[in-house]
């Protein structure tokens, strides 16, 4: 059993995750930050659109945002969640182990990001954050006025390669145009 209930565990200590906890930090929560230690954004050199910190490496990002946090008594804790159950007075939140250590708390956040599943394309998983690229909005100005492919592996891939067409000019020309007429659905 746990000795106390935590008023927020954060589950994930990425940019999204550390922000919640800094701010219930601030509004005097007593707030854990659980991390399996492997953000998405790993795999690249550098940190875009992070007002104040552009450019920073993603070790550098997450230091800083632990150390502002923690200044606000936010405490961190390396665990991967393996289970989450109500209670009378809150969740209740097992993590994988040989001891299966157990925390209460009133409230959860669930910033654990996105995970990728990349498609199985000789290469790609090597290039991964480097030379491909997964966000036009992180890493379009690095790429632009470049000739650039995108492999759409959902419906989703078509827009994403429409938000390239700031970077990229070349790719709006090979994209599929409305007829004359033609209604876009709103």
């Amino acid at each position: 059993m746990t000795q106390h209930t935590w008023d927020a565990i954060v589950i994930g200590a990425g940019a999204a995750g550390l922000s919640a906890a800094q701010t219930l930090g601030r509004s005097l929560r007593k707030t854990l930050v659980l991390d399996a230690g492997d953000p998405r954004n790993r795999f690249t050199a550098h940190v875009h659109n992070v007002l104040g910190l552009d450019g920073k490496t993603p070790e550098e990002l997450g230091e800083l945002g632990r150390a502002e946090a923690a200044r606000y008594g936010v405490e961190f804790r390396s665990g991967v969640v393996e289970t989450v159950a109500e209670t009378p007075g809150g969740l209740r939140v097992t993590l994988v182990g040989d001891a299966g250590e157990v925390l209460d708390t009133r409230t959860l956040i669930v910033a654990t990001g996105v995970t990728d599943v990349l498609p199985e394309i000789p290469g790609l998983a090597e290039r991964w954050g480097q030379s491909v690229l997964h966000c036009p909005y992180c890493h379009g100005w690095e790429v632009r006025g470049r000739r650039i492919g995108v492999v759409t592996t959902s419906p989703m891939g078509m827009h994403q390669a429409k938000l390239l067409r700031c970077s990229a000019p070349d790719l709006a020309s090979s994209m599929p145009r409305p007829l004359a007429g033609s209604r876009r659905a709103e």
